[in-house]
C-alpha cells in the first residue's frame, strides 16, 4: 500500500505544480503598445537667464508617461552645448529635468531631441526654446583714419546678432570694407591721397534679418598729412574694447616685438605702454615719456604742425589721477613757435639724446576737465578721442627729417625716471599722432 500510495501521489503533485505555474503566468501584466508622452511640455520656453545646472532641484521638471524603454537623443550636438536633460533615458513612467545656460545671443534658440522607444526611433520630438537677450552692437572706434599713402585699418565688432557692413559717402568708391571674422572688419585703400585735402566716407555696420533696423556708423578719413600714426600696429586684444579697462594686459616696451620697435618710438624710462591700438604714459607714481620716430618725408627746414590726441587717466570708478599736465618738446632741428589753447610756451625739460642729457624748450599743456578717459562719460572709450578737449598741437619752424617729438607726462624729471616726489599719479593716454608740412 505504501508503494501504491507513493505512485498515486506523483500525478497529483505534477498537477499542483502545473496549476501554480499557470496561475503565476496569468498574474503578470500584459504590455500594451509602446508609447511616450510628456504631460507638461506644451510651448515650454526657458528664460534668457537659463536654469542653473549645478543644482539638481532647479531644473524644469517634466513628467514622462511611457510604456517601454525610452531614450532621448539630440538632433544636433550644438543643442547639448547649451542645454542638458537629466536623465536622457529610462523605462516606463518617470521624471526628467531640463537645464540651460544663459542665452547671450539676441535670437531665440531651440533644442530638439529625437525619441526612441525600445530602441526604435519614433516620429515624436521633444523640443523647447529659450528666450534671447536684448540686442547690442558695439564698435571699437568712432573714427578710422588712414594714411596719405593708403593702407588697412581694422575695427572690432561686439554684437550678439548677425551683422554686415558697407561703405557709403562721397568718397566711398576708394575704400573697401571686408568682415574678416565675426568680430572684426578691415577697411582699406590702395589709392594715395594727392587731392590736397582729407577725404572721408562712412562705414555702416548693420544687423541682418529681424535686426536690420539696428546699426552704427563710423567716419573714415584718409589724411593728406605727411605722417600719421594711430598705433594700429599695437593690437592688444586682451585689453578689450573698453579702453579704461586693461585687464592686466598693458605691454611695456621691454616686451615689444622687433617689428613693433621698428616703428621708431622710444622711451628713456620704463613707463611707456600700449593697450589696444593706443599708448599710455606712466605707471603708479611715475609719469613716463615717449619720443616719436624721425620722419624723412618732412625734408629740410620745414614749417610743420604736429598734432595728437591726449587723455588723462581715470579708474573704472571715475577717479582721476592727481596730475593733469604734460610737456612736449622737439629733439633735433626745429623751434616751437605756437601751440593750441591749453598749452603754454616758455618751459624747458631735460631729455636724453643718445648718451648725453640735453635741455629742450618745451610747451606745458594742461588737460581740461573734459579731456579724461571716464567710464561715466564714454563707457567704450571710443568717442572721447574725437572731442575738442582731447586735441592738441604745436607749430614748429625749421623741422627736418631727423627731428623727433618728445612727450613727458606729469611734473617728474629724467633724473628720477619721472617719479613724482609725492608719489602722485600722472598717467595719460595718447593716440592719433600727425605731422603736416605747411
Amino acid at each position: 500500500m505504501k508503494h501504491i500510495s507513493r505512485y498515486l501521489m506523483i500525478p497529483g503533485m505534477v498537477m499542483l505544480v502545473a496549476s501554480v505555474f499557470t496561475a503565476c503566468k496569468d498574474d503578470e501584466p500584459v504590455k500594451g503598445e509602446p508609447y511616450f508622452t510628456i504631460e507638461n511640455l506644451d510651448n515650454l520656453v526657458i528664460p534668457q537667464k537659463g536654469i542653473d545646472m549645478s543644482t539638481f532641484t532647479q531644473g524644469k521638471k517634466l513628467i514622462i508617461r511611457a510604456n517601454g524603454t525610452w531614450q532621448l537623443v539630440p538632433e544636433n550636438h550644438e543643442a547639448v552645448s547649451w542645454t542638458k536633460i537629466h536623465p536622457m533615458d529610462g523605462e516606463d513612467d518617470g521624471i526628467i529635468r531640463v537645464y540651460c545656460d544663459e542665452n547671450l545671443n539676441a535670437n531665440v534658440r531651440e533644442a530638439r531631441f529625437k525619441v526612441y522607444i525600445n530602441g526604435q526611433e519614433t516620429s515624436q520630438v521633444l523640443s523647447y526654446s529659450q528666450e534671447g537677450c536684448a540686442p547690442f552692437l558695439n564698435l571699437s572706434a568712432s573714427q578710422l583714419t588712414l594714411k596719405r599713402t593708403g593702407g588697412t585699418v581694422s575695427v572690432s565688432v561686439d554684437a550678439n546678432f548677425e551683422w554686415d557692413c558697407r561703405i557709403s559717402g562721397e568718397n566711398a568708391s576708394r575704400f573697401t570694407a571686408v568682415p574678416v571674422s565675426a568680430k572684426e572688419i578691415e577697411i582699406s585703400t590702395s589709392i594715395a591721397n594727392t587731392s590736397g585735402e582729407d577725404l572721408s566716407a562712412e562705414l555702416e555696420v548693420y544687423g541682418k534679418g529681424e535686426f536690420s533696423e539696428l546699426g552704427k556708423t563710423i567716419n573714415i578719413v584718409q589724411l593728406y598729412a605727411t605722417f600719421f600714426d594711430d598705433f594700429s600696429w599695437l593690437p592688444n586684444p586682451k585689453a578689450g574694447i573698453l579702453g579704461w579697462n586693461a585687464n592686466g594686459a598693458e605691454a611695456g616696451m621691454d616686451s615689444w616685438t622687433d617689428e613693433q620697435i621698428a616703428h621708431g618710438w622710444t622711451s628713456v624710462s620704463r613707463w611707456f605702454y600700449y593697450r589696444d591700438k593706443f599708448v599710455k604714459f606712466g605707471k603708479g607714481g611715475f609719469g613716463g615719456d615717449a619720443c616719436s620716430p624721425s620722419i624723412p618725408e618732412i625734408g629740410s627746414a620745414s614749417d610743420v604742425t604736429v598734432s595728437w590726441s591726449m587723455l588723462g587717466y581715470a579708474t573704472g570708478k571715475n577717479v582721476k589721477d592727481n596730475h593733469n599736465m604734460f610737456y612736449v618738446a622737439v629733439l633735433g632741428p626745429g623751434k616751437i613757435t605756437g601751440c593750441s589753447s591749453t598749452g603754454e610756451l616758455g618751459h624747458s625739460i631735460t631729455y636724453r639724446d643718445g648718451s648725453r642729457n640735453v635741455e629742450l624748450e618745451a610747451v606745458r599743456f594742461i588737460l581740461d576737465e573734459n579731456a579724461w578717459m571716464l567710464k561715466s562719460v564714454d563707457p567704450t572709450a571710443t568717442v572721447i578721442w574725437q572731442t575738442p578737449s582731447a586735441q592738441f598741437n604745436i607749430d614748429v619752424k625749421g623741422m627736418d627729417g631727423t627731428s623727433r617729438v618728445v612727450f613727458v607726462a606729469g611734473p617728474g624729471s629724467i633724473d628720477n625716471l619721472y617719479a613724482d616726489p609725492n608719489g602722485w599719479n600722472s598717467r595719460m593716454f595718447m593716440d592719433n599722432f600727425k605731422v603736416i608740412v605747411n
